[in-house]
Protein backbone atom coordinates (compact mmCIF):
# COMPACT_ATOMS: atom_id res chain seq x y z
CA UNK A 1 0.00 0.00 0.00
CA UNK A 2 1.81 3.27 -1.27
CA UNK A 3 1.76 5.90 1.35
CA UNK A 4 3.07 9.41 1.68
CA UNK A 5 6.40 10.37 2.51
CA UNK A 6 8.46 12.45 4.48
CA UNK A 7 11.05 15.01 2.16
CA UNK A 8 9.06 13.65 -1.22
CA UNK A 9 10.70 9.95 -0.99
CA UNK A 10 8.27 7.26 -2.13
CA UNK A 11 7.79 4.79 -0.06
CA UNK A 12 6.21 1.42 0.53
CA UNK A 13 4.57 -0.04 3.65
CA UNK A 14 2.44 -3.32 4.34
CA UNK A 15 -0.83 -2.26 6.87
CA UNK A 16 -2.44 -4.75 8.43
CA UNK A 17 -5.48 -6.34 7.16
CA UNK A 18 -7.56 -5.92 10.68
CA UNK A 19 -6.63 -2.06 9.76
CA UNK A 20 -5.08 -1.84 13.03
CA UNK A 21 -3.15 1.12 14.00
CA UNK A 22 1.30 0.48 13.70
CA UNK A 23 3.45 2.63 14.67
CA UNK A 24 6.40 3.11 11.88
CA UNK A 25 9.13 2.38 14.04
CA UNK A 26 7.91 -0.88 14.24
CA UNK A 27 7.86 -1.50 10.68
CA UNK A 28 11.11 -4.03 9.95
CA UNK A 29 12.95 -2.16 7.34
CA UNK A 30 12.66 -4.46 4.68
CA UNK A 31 9.55 -3.38 4.78
CA UNK A 32 10.10 -0.09 3.82
CA UNK A 33 11.40 0.67 0.50
CA UNK A 34 12.58 4.27 -0.55
CA UNK A 35 12.37 4.56 -4.26
CA UNK A 36 13.91 7.67 -5.32
CA UNK A 37 15.71 9.99 -2.26
CA UNK A 38 17.07 9.12 0.98
CA UNK A 39 17.23 11.90 3.38
CA UNK A 40 20.56 13.18 4.32
CA UNK A 41 22.22 13.97 7.80
CA UNK A 42 20.39 16.81 9.33
CA UNK A 43 17.34 16.54 6.79
CA UNK A 44 14.07 16.92 9.45
CA UNK A 45 13.05 12.69 9.47
CA UNK A 46 9.79 10.99 11.22
CA UNK A 47 11.32 7.45 11.24
CA UNK A 48 14.67 5.85 10.72
CA UNK A 49 14.47 4.35 6.88
CA UNK A 50 13.68 7.81 5.39
CA UNK A 51 17.13 8.37 6.24
CA UNK A 52 20.61 7.61 4.06
CA UNK A 53 21.79 6.22 7.71
CA UNK A 54 18.46 4.52 8.85
CA UNK A 55 18.53 6.52 11.87
CA UNK A 56 15.97 9.00 12.64
CA UNK A 57 16.63 10.84 16.35
CA UNK A 58 14.41 13.58 17.32
CA UNK A 59 13.00 14.41 14.11
CA UNK A 60 16.29 14.70 12.70
CA UNK A 61 18.73 12.15 10.19
CA UNK A 62 21.94 11.31 12.00
CA UNK A 63 24.62 10.33 9.88
CA UNK A 64 25.05 6.88 11.42
CA UNK A 65 24.35 4.58 14.31
CA UNK A 66 24.63 5.45 17.69
CA UNK A 67 27.55 4.79 19.97
CA UNK A 68 27.06 2.60 23.36
CA UNK A 69 26.02 4.54 25.98
CA UNK A 70 24.09 7.19 23.68
CA UNK A 71 20.96 8.39 24.53
CA UNK A 72 17.37 9.10 22.77
CA UNK A 73 17.39 5.95 20.68
CA UNK A 74 14.13 4.58 19.62
CA UNK A 75 14.84 0.95 19.10
CA UNK A 76 17.71 -1.36 18.40
CA UNK A 77 18.13 -0.61 14.63
CA UNK A 78 19.36 2.77 16.35
CA UNK A 79 22.30 1.77 17.63
CA UNK A 80 25.30 0.10 16.68
CA UNK A 81 24.94 -2.79 19.27
CA UNK A 82 21.86 -3.45 18.14
CA UNK A 83 19.74 -3.09 21.67
CA UNK A 84 18.14 0.21 22.86
CA UNK A 85 16.87 -0.23 26.94
CA UNK A 86 16.47 1.59 29.97
CA UNK A 87 20.18 2.32 30.93
CA UNK A 88 19.09 1.01 34.17
CA UNK A 89 16.43 -0.34 36.72
CA UNK A 90 16.67 2.79 38.62
CA UNK A 91 16.18 4.91 35.00
CA UNK A 92 12.76 3.04 33.35
CA UNK A 93 12.60 3.56 29.87
CA UNK A 94 9.75 5.61 30.26
CA UNK A 95 12.33 8.15 31.15
CA UNK A 96 15.43 7.48 29.10
CA UNK A 97 16.68 4.54 26.27
CA UNK A 98 20.57 4.53 25.45
CA UNK A 99 22.12 2.42 23.67
CA UNK A 100 23.33 -0.93 25.35
CA UNK A 101 26.94 -1.46 25.68
CA UNK A 102 26.17 -5.58 25.75
CA UNK A 103 24.31 -5.52 22.60
CA UNK A 104 21.58 -7.25 24.62
CA UNK A 105 18.73 -6.31 26.96
CA UNK A 106 16.34 -8.07 29.37
CA UNK A 107 12.25 -7.70 29.92
CA UNK A 108 11.57 -6.68 33.76
CA UNK A 109 8.25 -8.25 33.53
CA UNK A 110 7.38 -6.89 36.85
CA UNK A 111 8.32 -3.09 35.72
CA UNK A 112 7.00 -3.48 32.73
CA UNK A 113 9.94 -1.70 30.74
CA UNK A 114 13.63 -3.30 28.83
CA UNK A 115 16.90 -2.85 30.62
CA UNK A 116 20.56 -2.83 29.41
CA UNK A 117 22.05 -5.93 29.98
CA UNK A 118 25.78 -5.95 31.32
CA UNK A 119 25.32 -4.00 34.70
CA UNK A 120 28.07 -3.56 37.04
CA UNK A 121 28.41 -4.74 40.31
CA UNK A 122 26.05 -3.19 43.26
CA UNK A 123 23.77 -2.29 40.57
CA UNK A 124 19.79 -3.15 41.30
CA UNK A 125 18.98 -6.35 39.23
CA UNK A 126 16.26 -9.00 38.84
CA UNK A 127 17.90 -11.79 37.12
CA UNK A 128 21.36 -13.18 36.45
CA UNK A 129 21.20 -12.58 32.56
CA UNK A 130 21.40 -8.69 33.66
CA UNK A 131 24.45 -8.56 35.52
CA UNK A 132 27.87 -8.11 34.20
CA UNK A 133 29.00 -11.23 35.98
CA UNK A 134 26.38 -13.16 35.82
CA UNK A 135 25.57 -12.80 39.45
CA UNK A 136 22.30 -11.04 40.85
CA UNK A 137 21.80 -12.41 44.43
CA UNK A 138 18.84 -10.40 46.59
CA UNK A 139 18.58 -8.15 43.67
CA UNK A 140 21.92 -6.60 43.62
CA UNK A 141 24.78 -7.51 40.90
CA UNK A 142 27.96 -8.97 42.67
CA UNK A 143 31.51 -9.11 41.44
CA UNK A 144 31.27 -12.84 40.45
CA UNK A 145 30.56 -16.17 41.71
CA UNK A 146 30.56 -16.87 44.85
CA UNK A 147 33.02 -18.53 48.04
CA UNK A 148 32.03 -21.51 50.17
CA UNK A 149 29.35 -20.43 52.92
CA UNK A 150 28.55 -16.96 51.13
CA UNK A 151 24.93 -16.60 50.83
CA UNK A 152 23.16 -17.92 47.37
CA UNK A 153 20.16 -18.34 45.49
CA UNK A 154 21.19 -20.75 42.81
CA UNK A 155 23.96 -23.30 42.11
CA UNK A 156 25.21 -20.91 39.24
CA UNK A 157 26.02 -18.18 41.88
CA UNK A 158 28.99 -20.54 43.23
CA UNK A 159 32.02 -21.50 42.75
CA UNK A 160 31.59 -24.73 44.19
CA UNK A 161 28.55 -25.60 41.64
CA UNK A 162 26.37 -26.32 44.46
CA UNK A 163 23.74 -23.89 46.81
CA UNK A 164 22.01 -25.12 50.07
CA UNK A 165 21.14 -25.27 53.24
CA UNK A 166 24.07 -25.29 55.70
CA UNK A 167 24.67 -25.37 59.44
CA UNK A 168 23.14 -21.84 59.33
CA UNK A 169 19.99 -23.12 58.12
CA UNK A 170 20.21 -20.70 55.30
CA UNK A 171 21.04 -21.14 51.83
CA UNK A 172 24.57 -20.49 50.78
CA UNK A 173 27.85 -22.56 48.68
CA UNK A 174 27.85 -25.74 49.64
CA UNK A 175 31.50 -26.32 50.96
CA UNK A 176 31.23 -30.11 49.48
CA UNK A 177 30.33 -28.99 45.82
CA UNK A 178 27.30 -31.10 46.38
CA UNK A 179 23.68 -30.46 47.36
CA UNK A 180 20.03 -32.58 47.68
CA UNK A 181 16.20 -31.95 47.48
CA UNK A 182 14.16 -32.23 50.25
CA UNK A 183 10.68 -31.03 50.37
CA UNK A 184 10.49 -28.14 47.90
CA UNK A 185 14.31 -26.99 49.59
CA UNK A 186 17.97 -27.26 48.81
CA UNK A 187 20.11 -28.86 51.23
CA UNK A 188 24.06 -29.14 51.41
CA UNK A 189 25.37 -32.68 51.91
CA UNK A 190 28.24 -33.96 53.85
CA UNK A 191 27.65 -31.28 56.98
CA UNK A 192 30.15 -31.81 59.52
CA UNK A 193 29.25 -32.37 63.21
CA UNK A 194 26.49 -30.50 65.00
CA UNK A 195 24.90 -28.87 61.87
CA UNK A 196 21.32 -28.97 61.73
CA UNK A 197 19.57 -32.01 59.53
CA UNK A 198 16.49 -33.64 58.12
CA UNK A 199 18.05 -36.37 57.04
CA UNK A 200 20.91 -39.23 57.51
CA UNK A 201 22.38 -38.43 53.77
CA UNK A 202 22.83 -35.02 54.49
CA UNK A 203 25.41 -35.63 56.81
CA UNK A 204 29.24 -36.19 56.26
CA UNK A 205 28.84 -39.08 58.80
CA UNK A 206 25.57 -40.24 57.64
CA UNK A 207 23.42 -40.16 60.82
CA UNK A 208 21.45 -37.32 61.53
CA UNK A 209 19.58 -37.69 65.00
CA UNK A 210 18.12 -35.05 67.49
CA UNK A 211 21.29 -33.96 69.86
CA UNK A 212 20.17 -34.48 73.10
CA UNK A 213 17.24 -35.55 75.12
CA UNK A 214 15.28 -32.75 75.95
CA UNK A 215 12.14 -31.37 74.17
CA UNK A 216 14.10 -28.15 72.69
CA UNK A 217 16.57 -30.02 71.09
CA UNK A 218 16.89 -30.27 67.60
CA UNK A 219 18.16 -32.83 64.68
CA UNK A 220 21.84 -32.23 64.19
CA UNK A 221 24.44 -34.44 62.29
CA UNK A 222 25.38 -36.65 65.51
CA UNK A 223 29.23 -36.62 66.44
CA UNK A 224 29.78 -39.71 67.17
CA UNK A 225 27.80 -40.82 63.88
CA UNK A 226 25.48 -42.98 65.76
CA UNK A 227 22.20 -42.84 67.09
CA UNK A 228 19.51 -45.02 68.85
CA UNK A 229 15.56 -44.77 68.30
CA UNK A 230 14.04 -43.83 71.65
CA UNK A 231 10.80 -42.45 73.79
CA UNK A 232 10.25 -38.59 73.70
CA UNK A 233 10.92 -36.79 76.85
CA UNK A 234 7.74 -34.95 76.62
CA UNK A 235 5.84 -37.87 74.67
CA UNK A 236 6.40 -41.36 76.54
CA UNK A 237 4.19 -42.68 72.95
CA UNK A 238 5.97 -41.53 70.23
CA UNK A 239 9.75 -42.16 69.51
CA UNK A 240 12.85 -40.14 67.97
CA UNK A 241 16.27 -41.12 66.73
CA UNK A 242 18.46 -39.63 69.20
CA UNK A 243 22.46 -39.25 68.96
CA UNK A 244 24.35 -41.18 70.69
CA UNK A 245 28.00 -40.86 72.47
CA UNK A 246 26.58 -37.77 74.83
CA UNK A 247 29.05 -36.72 76.68
CA UNK A 248 29.51 -35.17 80.64
CA UNK A 249 26.10 -33.82 81.55
CA UNK A 250 24.18 -33.70 78.35
CA UNK A 251 20.58 -34.57 78.95
CA UNK A 252 19.82 -38.36 78.35
CA UNK A 253 16.68 -40.87 78.40
CA UNK A 254 19.14 -44.15 78.96
CA UNK A 255 22.62 -45.17 79.41
CA UNK A 256 22.44 -46.46 75.47
CA UNK A 257 23.05 -42.97 74.58
CA UNK A 258 25.94 -41.88 76.82
CA UNK A 259 29.85 -42.07 75.48
CA UNK A 260 30.21 -44.00 79.17
CA UNK A 261 27.00 -45.75 78.98
CA UNK A 262 25.71 -44.32 82.13
CA UNK A 263 22.66 -41.94 82.06
CA UNK A 264 21.48 -41.02 85.56
CA UNK A 265 17.87 -39.68 86.24
CA UNK A 266 17.42 -37.71 82.96
CA UNK A 267 21.40 -36.33 82.95
CA UNK A 268 24.46 -38.10 81.99
CA UNK A 269 26.60 -39.36 84.85
CA UNK A 270 30.26 -39.98 84.50
CA UNK A 271 31.74 -43.29 85.50
CA UNK A 272 34.29 -41.89 87.78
Amino acid sequence: VPICCTGGDVCLAEVPENNATVSLDSIAEDRISPFETELAPGDSCDYGPSCASNVCIGGICLDGKLVDGAGGCNSGVDCASGACAAPSMEEPASLVRSCCAEGTAALADDKGFVVCAGQPPGATCFDDSLCESGVCIFDTCREGVQEDEVPCQNAGHCRSGACGRWSTGEDVCCPTGDAMDYDGNSYCVELPADAPCIQDGMCEGEVCGVQAWTAASSHVCCPANTAISADRPDNSYQTDIYCTGLTLFQACGNDDMCENAACGGATYVDDA
